[in-house]
C-alpha cells in the first residue's frame, strides 16, 4: 500500500513538472518581442507584445531548438505602445488581432503585407499620427472601429476583396479627405464614416445596397453625394449635420423610403437633387425627397453670357455648346422658340439641352447685343485661319487705319488672351496648350465689336 502511495506521489509530481515545462514552452521572448505558441503541430506563433520605438517582426523565430512561423499579431499586442514609431510586419502574418495597435500615438505609417486576410476590431484605432495606410487585396474582413479616431488619416483606398464596411470603421477620422469604395462592397455599416469632418470626396460603386444609421453623420465638408441605383435602404440620421451638402444625385428610379431624420440639420431646400427624367415626378412628390430642389441629371449647356452680333442674325447664330439645344423666352416654363427666331437687341434667351431623351431642368441665359457699327467693321477686312486649328490662329487684316483689340475667351467666358494690334497687317492668337473645343474671338475696332467662333481640334 505504501509503495502504491509513493508511486502516486511520483506520478503527480512528474505530471506537474511536465505541465509547467510545457506551459513555459508556450510563451517566450526573443529580442524584446514576446510570442505565444498557437499551433504546436505546425509550429505557429503569434506576437503578444514588444513595445519598442522600431519593431521588426521576423517571419520565423527559434526557441528550444524549434523554429516557429509567425502568423498572427495577437490581441492588444502593441496596444498603448506610445513609443512605437515604425513596425515591419513579415509576409508570414495572416491576421492582425483586435486592438493590436490601438492607441499607438506615434505610429505614423505601416505597411500591411499581402498575406494578411483579416484586420481585427479596433486594430488601428486612435493611432493619432497615422496619415495613410495601404490595405492589400488579400484582406477580406475589417473589424468594427478598426481605424476609428485616427485623426490624421487623410486618404484610404479599400481593396475589392472587402464586401462590407462595419460599424465605426473610419468613425471620427476627422482628417480623412477622400475614400474610394470598390464594387465588391455591398453595405456601409452604422457610423462607418461618422464625424469625418473633412471628407469631401467619396466614390461609391453601384453595388451598395444599404447605408447604415449615421453612416456619414457630421461629415461637415461633404458637398455632394451620389446614391447608386443599387441602394435600397438608408438608415436613420445617415447624413445628419452635413451642413455643406449642396448636391445629391439619386439613381434609383423609385424614391427610397427614408425617415425625415436622414438629412436632419441639412437645409434641404438649398440642396439640388438630380434624378432621371423618368423619376422627376416621383421624387417631387415623395416624402422627404420633395423638400429638395429636384432637377434632371442633364446639365445645362455652356455659352458666353453676353454675345454680340450684326443685323439679321437668329438664335441659330448664338454660340453654345450642348446637345439638342432648345431655346425659350423665360428661365422657367415660358415659350419654346424656333432656332430661326430673329435676335432682338438687348434681349435674353434661355437654352436647355437634351441627352438620352432627358432635358436639362436648368437653362443657360444668353443676352445679345445687335447694335454693332457694322458699316465701320465692314471697312476692316479680316481673315482668321486655319479654323479649326491646333491652337494657334493667324489673323490677316486689311483696310486697317486704327488700333484693333482682340480678346480670346473659352466657351465658359474665361479670358485666355488679349492683344492690341498697331498698324500690323498680320498677327497670331492662341497657343498649342489650348484644349479641344470652341473659343470666342472678340474683335474691337473703332468702338465697335463683333465675335467670331474659333475651333481647336488636335
Amino acid at each position: 500500500m505504501k509503495q502504491n502511495n509513493n508511486l502516486r506521489i511520483f506520478l503527480l509530481f512528474a505530471t506537474l513538472f511536465f505541465s509547467i515545462s510545457f506551459t513555459k514552452a508556450q510563451t517566450f521572448t526573443k529580442d524584446g518581442i514576446s510570442y505565444n505558441v498557437i499551433d504546436v503541430v505546425n509550429s505557429y506563433v503569434e506576437v503578444t507584445s514588444g513595445c519598442m520605438a522600431n519593431v521588426s517582426i521576423p517571419s520565423t523565430i527559434s526557441n528550444n531548438e524549434i523554429t516557429y512561423t509567425v502568423t498572427n499579431i495577437g490581441y492588444s499586442a502593441f496596444s498603448t505602445c506610445y513609443d512605437l514609431i515604425s513596425i515591419d510586419i513579415p509576409s508570414s502574418v495572416t491576421s492582425i488581432g483586435d486592438r493590436a495597435f490601438n492607441s499607438c500615438n506615434y505610429l505614423n505609417s505601416i505597411n500591411i503585407p499581402n498575406s494578411v486576410t483579416s484586420i481585427g476590431n479596433m486594430a488601428f484605432s486612435a493611432c493619432y499620427r497615422l496619415t495613410s495606410i495601404n490595405i492589400p487585396n488579400s484582406v477580406t474582413s475589417i473589424g468594427d472601429y478598426a481605424f476609428a479616431n485616427s485623426i490624421r488619416l487623410t486618404t484610404v483606398s479599400i481593396p475589392n476583396s472587402i464586401t462590407s464596411i462595419g460599424e465605426w470603421v473610419f468613425g471620427n477620422c476627422s482628417g480623412l479627405i477622400s475614400v474610394t469604395i470598390p464594387s465588391s462592397v455591398t453595405s456601409i455599416g452604422d457610423s462607418a464614416f461618422n464625424s469625418c469632418y473633412k471628407l469631401t470626396d467619396i466614390n461609391i460603386s453601384n453595388s451598395i445596397t444599404s447605408i447604415g444609421n449615421k453612416a456619414f453623420a457630421h461629415c461637415w465638408d461633404l458637398s455632394s453625394f451620389t446614391i447608386p441605383n443599387s441602394v435600397t435602404s438608408i438608415g436613420d440620421f445617415a447624413f445628419l449635420g452635413c451642413e455643406k451638402l449642396t448636391e445629391i444625385t439619386a439613381f434609383p428610379e423609385t424614391p427610397i423610403v427614408i425617415d425625415a431624420n436622414v438629412y436632419e440639420d441639412v437645409i434641404q431646400n438649398n440642396v439640388t437633387l438630380k434624378v432621371s427624367c423618368a423619376s422627376l415626378d416621383s421624387y417631387k412628390t415623395a416624402e422627404v425627397w420633395k423638400n429638395f430642389k429636384v432637377e434632371s441629371t442633364t446639365n445645362m449647356p455652356n455659352a458666353e453670357a453676353t454675345q454680340s452680333f450684326g443685323n439679321d442674325k437668329t438664335l441659330a447664330d448664338i454660340i453654345i455648346t450642348g446637345e439638342n439645344i432648345k431655346w425659350y423666352d423665360a428661365l422657367t416654363a415660358g415659350n419654346l422658340l424656333n432656332s430661326t427666331t430673329a435676335l432682338v437687341n438687348n434681349a435674353t434667351y434661355y437654352a436647355s439641352q437634351t441627352k438620352n431623351d432627358c432635358e436639362s431642368t436648368l437653362r443657360t441665359a444668353v443676352s445679345v447685343n445687335t447694335t454693332l457699327n457694322v458699316e465701320k467693321l465692314s471697312v476692316l477686312a479680316f481673315e482668321t485661319y486655319p479654323n479649326p486649328s491646333t491652337g494657334i490662329f493667324k489673323i490677316k487684316l486689311t483696310n486697317l487705319d486704327e488700333d484693333v483689340k482682340f480678346n480670346l475667351f473659352d466657351i465658359t467666358g474665361k479670358q485666355i488672351e488679349t492683344k492690341t494690334i498697331h498698324n500690323k497687317p498680320e498677327t497670331i492668337i492662341g497657343n498649342t496648350n489650348l484644349s479641344n473645343g470652341i473659343y470666342l474671338l472678340e474683335i474691337i475696332y473703332n468702338n465697335s465689336k463683333t465675335t467670331k467662333k474659333l475651333i481647336v481640334s488636335k
